[in-house]
Order: structure tokens, then sequence, then C-alpha cells
């Protein structure tokens, strides 16, 4: 009797170990090869932008990089009439994103921090412009 108790003490706790969710980005870093993205929109004192623009990210940052250097960039493209740009593919983690485009045919550029947590959904960004 005392052997059948231990098998099914024993038979509970594997079953309970290995039936476990764990968080597909637990070993992510910021940068590339993880599952999350960033859409960054653009916006002028609070105005969308709707012209082309060019967005800059920064991995493993929360201020721009004092060197200029990005890790990466993408053109925004308008999306339902505002303009965007999609980051695919990122770790968890904290990025910096720079924007610059023009607005009313004025130069204007701005940046923000942004950190990357586990989501079920997308991940939106504003990046106001000055």
């Amino acid at each position: 009797m005392y052997s059948r108790v231990i098998a099914c003490l024993f038979l509970i706790s594997i079953i309970a170990t290995s039936c476990s969710k764990t968080n597909p980005d637990a070993n992510q870093v910021p940068g590339k090869d993880g599952f999350e993205s960033i859409t960054a929109y653009p916006t002028y004192n609070g105005w969308w932008l709707t012209s082309a623009g060019k967005v800059y990210i920064k991995y493993n940052a929360q201020s721009a990089p004092t060197n200029g250097v990005y890790d990466d960039s993408s053109f925004t493209t308008i999306e339902a009439g505002h303009s965007a740009a999609t980051f695919n593919g990122l770790g968890l983690g904290n990025y910096y994103l720079h924007v610059s485009g023009t607005y009313n045919g004025v130069p204007v550029s701005g940046g923000t921090p942004y950190t990357v947590q586990f989501q079920t959904k997308p991940q939106f960004v504003q990046i106001n412009m000055h």
C-alpha cells in the first residue's frame, strides 16, 4: 500500500511539472530573434504625420545613441491615413525609437524610449516630433 502511495505521488508530481505553462519570450533579449513587434506612429504636436518619414531603432537603450548609430531603421508607410513603421521579431527589453520626416514641408524629428513586454497583441508607440 505504501509503495502505491509513493508511486501515485511521483506520478502526480511529474504531471504537475510537465504541464506548467512557460512564457515563450522568457529567454529573449532586446534586438532581433524575438516574437514581439512594435508599430511606431509619428505625430507632430498631436497631429498624425501623413507624409513619409524614417523611424530608427536602437536595441537595449532608453536614450538616443551618442554616436548617432542605430541598429535598424524603416521607412514609414501610410496605413489608414497615418504614417507608420513596424519592426517585427523583437525580443523583450528596452528600445529607443527616433523618427525624422517633414510636416507641411518643414523638417521635424523626435524620439522616445519604449519597453517591450510579453504581450498577446501588437504594441503601438506614438512618437511626438518637434
